[in-house]
């Protein structure tokens, strides 16, 4: 589980958020922000270089949990 707040993602309201589990070699686990700029879709992956693993099954939730120690 992944705690990531809220203000993390005001810059993007507007945006597509996508996971990927990264099964593909030319794709790395990640979550993605895509934009269009009005011609062209803009693709940025969110650095999750602190996360060892992939991600399946993604949900976001409105709750609080405790930080990792």
């Amino acid at each position: 589980m992944l705690k990531v707040t809220q203000d993390n993602f005001t810059s993007f309201v507007g945006d597509i958020l996508l996971a990927d589990e990264g099964q593909h070699a030319c794709v790395n686990t990640g979550l993605l922000i895509v934009h269009w700029d009005g011609g062209r879709f803009v693709v940025r992956q969110i650095d999750l270089s602190a996360f060892v693993g992939s991600l399946e099954h993604v949900q976001f939730a409105p709750i609080d949990i405790p930080a990792l120690p």
